[in-house]
């Protein structure tokens, strides 16, 4: 919704407005990422039972939130390079 309201304010033109959404994209990876790193935290006392270290990849919603993120970082590298080409 802010990045709809971004580019109805601010966009001038096409290549602004995949500008805007591209940025809009880039925050949510890397608040995705921000929080898988909180939530590992978080859930550590829980997956590290054993004996052996747990790594991020072995606590599933911490993954989880990591597979959005890289989502959310490829829809930002296409909205970039459409607004190059337009």
């Amino acid at each position: 919704l802010i990045g709809a309201i971004l580019i109805a304010c601010f966009s001038s033109g096409l290549s602004s407005a995949l500008q805007i959404g591209a940025h809009v994209a880039l925050l949510f990876a890397v608040l995705m990422i921000r929080n898988a790193f909180q939530l590992a935290k978080m859930l550590a006392g829980y997956y590290s039972q054993g004996s052996e270290p747990v790594r991020l990849a072995q606590n599933r919603p911490a993954a989880m939130m990591l597979q959005f993120a890289k989502g959310g970082s490829a829809v930002a590298i296409g909205l970039y390079g459409a607004a190059l080409v337009t």
